[in-house]
């Protein structure tokens, strides 16, 4: 699973804990048509779905021994580009985190406990919806490896502005859409005896586009 530090200074107008869909295409477009479909993935499994325009969304359950991160993962990919540019969401960091990595943190010293109740916590704001944008269009090979650096790079500190200034004219000239995850339902799986960390057993959510 591709695990991305990644962008937030190309993104507008998305807010969690609201329902927002707000059209993000080329400046004049009008907004496009919200779709919206309903999901259920449970541990062990990936939630995969093709939508139009050639996209791929899967979502996946977190939380196993190796992990640090407890929660779950949204990924959305466009078949339709070369591979390894297919991923198309533009994450952006939001307490420390990606956008699109509905999670908490556990250390090795955390209290199961704790960690459930930061994991109850964090799910039942995504009951609000968490606001994500990705990106559409027609690009060569070299542009969609241009548009991957960017978002990639474009929160990492320690480069220059002229360097940030590049990366974000790559990320503002895009063709962007928003969309938008909804926890409706989910339990949670605490038997020690089985795996370290509470995790999610089984989650239910909605996701809208445009």
């Amino acid at each position: 699973m591709t695990r991305l530090i990644a962008v937030g200074a190309a993104v507008a107008a998305i807010v969690i804990g609201r329902s927002v869909v707000a059209a993000q295409g080329r400046r004049g477009a009008a907004p496009a048509p919200s779709r919206a479909i309903a999901g259920q993935v449970v541990w062990g499994e990936t939630f995969s779905r093709r939508l139009p325009n050639g996209l791929i969304l899967e979502v996946e359950l977190l939380g196993d021994d190796n992990d640090a991160d407890i929660g779950f993962y949204v990924s959305l990919w466009n078949r339709t580009y070369p591979k390894p540019y297919q991923f198309v969401l533009l994450p952006y960091l939001l307490g420390g985190r990606e956008s699109n990595s509905i999670t908490v943190f556990a250390r090795h010293d955390d209290d199961p406990g704790d960690v459930r109740a930061a994991l109850e916590e964090r799910l039942e704001q995504a009951r609000r919806g968490v606001g994500l944008t990705y990106f559409l269009g027609r690009f060569t090979p070299a542009q969609l490896e241009a548009i991957d650096e960017a978002r990639i790079r474009i929160n990492h500190h320690g480069g220059t502005e002229e360097e940030y200034a590049r990366l974000r004219a790559i990320l503002d000239r895009l063709d962007k859409r928003t969309a938008e995850i909804r926890v409706l339902d989910y339990t949670i799986d605490a038997d020690r005896s089985a795996h370290r960390w509470p995790r999610i057993a089984s989650l239910k959510f909605s996701f809208e586009w445009r």
